[in-house]
């Protein structure tokens, strides 16, 4: 009887024991179950935050290719006008020296035909005081003249 009752305590000892173990694992499975939860919404958050990160990165790289892009066609066109710019000044001072050669050719050809007018005015007025000098001379010998014969009437 009382080896009977030993087995059925030790029985009811085991039954409680696996119980309590039963109960443990099922806390155990609980326990592993939120973690396994908490990792997989962890795991889908962070492939949530990774694909938007890809995505403003995209963006990103689209937007500073463009913004590439449009600083290339800006320097092209600004270079373009440059150029343009550069030609057309470069007419224009062709244009001005151009006008200026001629000018001076013009300028040259003046000066030349003043001092050839100013060479024949001296030669003319040379000829003039020689001219008046020698009318001078006959006034004189004619005055001279003159008074030798006014005085021979005397």
């Amino acid at each position: 009887e009382e080896r009977e009752r030993n087995l059925i305590e030790e029985r009811d000892r085991e039954k409680q024991n696996l119980e309590l173990l039963q109960e443990e694992l099922a806390r155990m499975e609980k326990d592993m179950k939120l973690k396994l939860e908490g990792v997989l919404k962890d795991q889908e958050e962070s492939k949530k935050a990774h694909h938007q990160a890809e995505e403003r990165l995209r963006q990103e790289l689209d937007t500073a290719e463009r913004e590439k892009r449009a600083l290339e066609k800006k320097a092209n066109e600004d270079a373009m006008s440059a150029q343009k710019t550069h030609r057309e000044a470069q007419a224009k001072f062709d244009k001005a020296l151009g006008d200026n050669q001629r000018s001076i050719g013009l300028l040259d050809r003046e000066i030349a035909e003043l001092k050839d007018a100013k060479e024949r005015l001296t030669k003319a007025k040379l000829a003039e005081t020689e001219a008046l000098s020698s009318k001078a001379s006959r006034l004189e010998s004619s005055l001279e003249s003159e008074k030798l014969t006014s005085e021979k009437f005397r």
